[in-house]
């Protein structure tokens, strides 16, 4: 089938300029699965036809292509531009190399009156000034701790800072200004913004010059004990300084590489505020093989969703158009001292962790074709885990995970919010057997329907949906349920599986009954989290019940404006006539409501 379409596509290519440009390979439906640049677009499509140089994935993507669009440019410089714009446009399978860094957590300095240190993960959908991504959470603490420190910037939520009559801990421990309660002017608040920004981008030595000068002054105006504070500021900032490390090196990104096989280990090694806050490690599969296209690739994909430091020193040469376009300092090889030191550990700790990767990747290869093994699967390629929670029937859910091969795909995680009106909700079993019939009928008629359903459970739920699947026609997806059978103790499950009579126990010390154990406790996680965020929202509707003229509306706008039951007890009649819709008389009924 491959040489057909190759056959086509040369006949395409042929007709191709050599200009510069991008070029876009569509499948068989008109889909985009790869978007890339070139300075001559002919002579680089021409590489895609010599199939005996091309490594399994690129033979992967052009058995699947069907078509080439090409787009000429007056530069390199100008594809790049668009190469970018329509991957972000077309978000294409073969381009997409960081599936996973939006588990990487980000500072944020929200844009507001005065505005708020706060940790994000995900998107950049707040206004704001992202920073990061940091390694790890503790990384991301130890800058929270040192900016209320050094600046005493707020970091409670938008309602708690709404309703603060008067400042909280934070304040008398002198981690917080408290601007809600006026304890600081907005110009000096936004003063400490500035500094606190000038710390996170590494100029230390600059904001030092500055709180000197400050403190200088203060001093000439008698006002010794608030230039006490910041001479104990300057005297922190010079304690955090790292005297061995290279003053260039703040602010700094040192990328290690390592390539075995196609496969690409990249680390980036984060310095700033003057020391290193630690490293990431990306496992990419890319389509490019040469070592400048591929740090190409990765670099706009890893500096779209964060902030460019000072310099990024590179194990590769790119090209200087790139290093024009991604508008930052770049370096790259060849180093000498300090610098040739720091790029050969990274590119080391790059191959330990390839290594690493490799080895466990095996294991979790052999553990998963254990699973499709035992369900009979040929290829199994995703596992849903579904689960139930509730209290004395209240507040119920039903929730469905999936795991693949590489691990949890939380795009395809599931919540079923479940009514007493509809189904007992004391009852597992009729629970159980209402989330699959609405998740089967969905996924019947949308074709997402994974390989293996497995129910948190024993025989009573897996009987309950096992005539469901007989039914709605479910022959493809295979379905079992697996229950604890000594008690609460790790290790004694018990597999159910349809079709088979007899129930399989499980090895404790085998590596598979560990596979289980990590999804049923990740739909647990869900099932309990998903279970809490409706009985928090239940419970403050339900406080509302009694009180005349409080409706649905109204009771919305509560919620939206105090969040909690706590903050809007605690509130004040000035306070809750704040919130749209609610008047005087209103107020005052909602306080005494409280209050008596």
């Amino acid at each position: 089938m491959i040489h057909q379409n190759l056959n086509f596509l040369k006949q395409k290519i042929d007709r191709v300029s050599l200009k510069p440009g991008v070029y876009r390979m569509l499948d068989e439906e008109g889909n985009v699965l790869y978007v890339g640049k070139a300075k001559s677009l002919r002579k680089r499509l021409q590489n895609y036809l010599r199939t005996n140089q091309l490594s399994t994935r690129i033979l992967t993507l052009m058995s699947k292509a069907r078509d080439i669009i090409t787009i000429e440019t007056q530069s390199e410089s100008e594809a790049l531009l668009v190469e970018n714009d329509l991957i972000k446009q077309f978000n294409p399978p073969f381009n997409i190399l960081l599936k996973d860094d939006k588990t990487y957590p980000n500072l944020l300095i929200t844009k507001e009156d005065f505005p708020r240190l706060m940790k994000h993960r995900g998107a950049h959908n707040i206004p704001g000034k992202y920073f990061g991504p940091f390694p790890s959470v503790d990384a991301l603490n130890r800058v929270l701790e040192e900016l209320q420190k050094y600046f005493g910037l707020r970091t409670c939520t938008n309602t708690y800072f709404k309703n603060r009559t008067r400042p909280c801990l934070l304040y008398q421990i002198k981690k917080c200004t408290a601007p809600c309660c006026s304890k600081i002017s907005l110009s000096d608040y936004h003063t400490k913004i500035q500094q606190a920004l000038q710390f996170l981008n590494g100029k230390t030595k600059d904001l030092q010059d500055q709180l000197t000068i400050e403190m200088k002054e203060l001093s000439k105006q008698q006002r010794y004990e608030e230039a006490a504070v910041i001479r104990d500021k300057i005297i922190s900032l010079n304690q955090i300084q790292n005297p061995n490390l290279h003053a260039g090196l703040e602010n700094t990104d040192i990328i290690g590489l390592y390539k075995k096989n196609g496969q690409f280990c990249l680390q980036v090694f984060r310095y700033l505020t003057g020391r290193m806050q630690g490293h990431f490690s990306y496992f990419l599969e890319p389509i490019e093989t040469d070592l400048s296209l591929v740090l190409e690739s990765f670099l706009t994909q890893f500096y779209e969703k964060t902030n460019l430091p000072r310099q990024i020193l590179l194990p590769a040469s790119v090209s200087p158009t790139f290093a024009r376009t991604l508008k930052t300092h770049i370096q790259i090889p060849p180093f000498r001292g300090q610098k040739r030191l720091l790029i050969e550990n990274a590119n080391e700790n790059a191959k330990k962790s390839f290594i690493e990767h490799e080895q466990q990747t095996k294991i979790s290869q052999s553990v998963w074709q254990e699973l499709s093994d035992l369900f009979k699967v040929p290829f199994l390629k995703s596992v849903d885990v579904f689960d139930n929670s509730h209290i004395q029937g209240t507040n119920a859910v039903g929730v469905c995970i999936r795991t693949t091969p590489k691990g949890f795909d939380k795009n395809h995680y599931r919540r079923f919010n479940l009514s007493a009106e509809t189904v007992n909700t004391r009852n597992d079993v009729a629970m159980m057997h209402l989330v699959l019939d609405r998740y089967l009928k969905r996924g019947l008629s949308e074709k997402t329907l994974p390989d293996l359903i497995l129910l948190d459970g024993g025989r009573g739920q897996l009987s309950q949906v096992i005539p469901l699947f007989e039914k709605l026609g479910v022959y493809k997806t295979k379905l079992g349920a697996f229950a604890k059978t000594g008690g609460h103790e790790a290790g004694t499950e018990t597999l159910y599986i349809m079709g088979q009579d007899n129930p399989i126990r499980l090895n404790p010390k085998s590596p598979l009954i560990h596979l289980i154990q990590r999804m049923r406790d990740e739909a647990h996680r869900f099932a309990i989290t998903s279970h809490r965020q409706k009985r928090a929202k239940n419970m403050f509707h339900e406080s509302l019940i009694d009180i005349e003229g409080i409706g649905a509306k109204r009771k919305k706008a509560l919620l939206n404006h105090f969040g909690s039951i706590k903050i809007l007890s605690g509130a004040s009649v000035s306070e809750i006539m704040r919130v749209e819709g609610i008047s005087e008389k209103i107020a005052k009924k909602i306080y005494t409501f409280y209050h008596n």
